[in-house]
C-alpha cells in the first residue's frame, strides 16, 4: 500500500472528478474487463488519466477489501483559517432587503475516530455547513476511509486545519461568531437555544468530550437530554444539525 489517498466505486470517484478534477491522479480500472459505459466515457470527457490495472495492483495501492475502479487522489487540499473565514463573511449591509444569510460552522475537539469524522463531514455538507475545523494535533485528518466514510462530501467541504483550536475560537467570536460547546454539562439543551446568525459548533471526543480550556472559549455549553448516558459524537451531530436546520426561515 501507498500513502496516496484513495477512493473507489463509480458513484464516489465520479463526485470527485466532477467537483474537483484536479485532485484525481488516476483511476485505476480492470485490465481483465472490456467493459466501456457511460462511467469511462465521463471520466474520458473530464480528461481524467485512467490505467488498465490487476487485481495485485488493486491490492497493493488500497488494501485486500479495495475493488474496481480505483482513484488515486492527491493529499487533500486543507484550507486556511483566514481563508475559511474569508468564504463565511456576511457583507455588513447587504445590497437588498432580503434576510442576512444564516451559517454554522462545526470544530472538533480531539475527535480521532475516523469513522467518525468521516461521518460528521458527511452531516456537516448534508445540512449545508460552510465549513470544519480540526486541530493539527490529536485529531482525526482525512484519510482514504474518511473520504469512503464521507461519501466524497469532504471535497463539497472546506476543511482547515489550526494549530491551536482556542485561539482559532476566538478569531471565529471576533468574526460574530457564537460559540457552543457540547456535552453533558450544558445548562441549555439544543431544543430551547435560538441560534443567531453565525453559529459554530464545538464538538468533543467520546468519554472525555470537549477540553476544560476549550468550553471555556465557548459563549454557551448545550446539552441534550436523552435516556442514555450520551450518543455518539457524529449522531449527535445529525441531531444538533438538524435542529439548526429546522430553525432555518
Amino acid at each position: 500500500m501507498t500513502d496516496d489517498l484513495t477512493i473507489w466505486g463509480e458513484t464516489h470517484i465520479l463526485e470527485v472528478a466532477r467537483t474537483a478534477a484536479g485532485l484525481v491522479r488516476e483511476v485505476l480500472v480492470d485490465g481483465n474487463s472490456r467493459r466501456q459505459g457511460e462511467f469511462l466515457e465521463q471520466l474520458q470527457r473530464l480528461k481524467i488519466p485512467l490505467r488498465a490495472a490487476d487485481r495485485l495492483d488493486l491490492q497493493r495501492m488500497a488494501g485486500e477489501e479495495a475493488r474496481f475502479p480505483l482513484a488515486i487522489l492527491k493529499p487533500f487540499p486543507y484550507v486556511g483559517l483566514e481563508e475559511l473565514l474569508r468564504r463565511t463573511a456576511i457583507p455588513p449591509e447587504p445590497p437588498t432587503p432580503n434576510p442576512q444569510p444564516r451559517l454554522f460552522l462545526v470544530a472538533l475537539d480531539e475527535v480521532t475516530d475516523p469513522g467518525n469524522l468521516g461521518a460528521i463531514i458527511r452531516t456537516v455538507r448534508f445540512f449545508g455547513g460552510a465549513g470544519l475545523l480540526l486541530p493539527e494535533h490529536r485529531s482525526a485528518m482525512v484519510t482514504s476511509a474518511v473520504l469512503r466514510r464521507s461519501a466524497g462530501a469532504a471535497f463539497q467541504l472546506p476543511i482547515a486545519r489550526v494549530t491551536n483550536l482556542t485561539r482559532a475560537l476566538e478569531q471565529l467570536k471576533e468574526q460574530g461568531f457564537w460559540i457552543y460547546g457540547t456535552g453533558l454539562g450544558g445548562k441549555r439543551t439544543i431544543w430551547e437555544e435560538k441560534f443567531p446568525e453565525k453559529s459554530c459548533f464545538v464538538l468533543g471526543s467520546e468519554g472525555k468530550g470537549i477540553r476544560p480550556t476549550v468550553a471555556n472559549a465557548c459563549d454557551e455549553v448545550l446539552s441534550l437530554p436523552g435516556h442514555f448516558e450520551s450518543l455518539n459524537v457524529a449522531a449527535f451531530s445529525s441531531v444538533l444539525l438538524y435542529e439548526w436546520s429546522r430553525q432555518v426561515p
